[in-house]
């Protein structure tokens, strides 16, 4: 796997949870982190509540923007979320 050019974000090693080649990028290489972790160590780290980090994560990490290779972070999606999607996939194709 070429992994040339990957950005990775600090302090999250631990909360990577894969690599995605996006088409529309011809394939690039892009880091994937589990934004759900990546808040879940901020809340330790920092002694937080969950309001805060999530407000920290969104505006300092997840909408920064460095380059093509940005990294992407994903959202576990719950029952209510799956159920939603599903109800409503006809809309979505």
């Amino acid at each position: 796997m070429d992994l040339d050019g990957i950005i990775l974000a600090d302090g999250f090693e631990k909360e990577l949870v894969g690599v995605a080649h996006p088409a529309t990028l011809d394939g690039v290489p892009i880091a994937v982190y589990s934004a759900d972790l990546c808040i879940q160590k901020l809340m330790v780290a920092n002694d937080w509540e969950f309001d805060e980090a999530l407000e920290y994560f969104v505006f300092n990490t997840e909408q920064t923007m460095v380059g093509k290779q940005t990294p992407m972070f994903v959202w576990n999606v719950g029952n209510d979320e799956r159920a939603f999607l599903f109800a409503h996939k006809e809309k979505m194709q």
